[in-house]
């Protein structure tokens, strides 16, 4: 299973463009708005995109846990200087919040 995270400026449908491949094998994969940006999450990358373009602005690898693919959740949230995700990894069985530090583009 595949997901995709699509955008359309202004709701214009006719204008839709695909932002990123989301997380796939049914888990979720809904853009957020925190710290001026849109996060995306998904099994391979974070990415944080324009609110006004949808434009990806910066995208940082989400390591596997011993070659196993982990999900980034993109309820993603930006907090004095860090950001927070919510990961699951398949391979631990575990779930959890992460913390990382954004691209410097993903400051909003």
């Amino acid at each position: 299973m595949s997901q995709w995270v699509w955008f359309a400026p202004g709701g214009d449908l006719t204008r839709s463009f695909r932002v990123s491949q989301g997380a796939g094998a049914g888990l979720s994969s809904v853009p957020v708005y925190s710290g001026g940006v849109v996060w995306v999450g998904g099994s391979h990358e974070l990415i944080c995109a324009s609110p006004s373009t949808g434009r990806a602005l910066a995208r940082t690898s989400i390591p596997t846990d011993h070659s196993v693919v982990e999900y980034f959740d993109s309820a993603t949230v930006l907090s004095s200087g860090h950001a927070y995700a919510l990961y699951q990894d398949n391979a631990a069985h575990l779930a959890g919040v992460a913390s990382l530090t954004p691209p410097a583009a993903c400051s909003g």
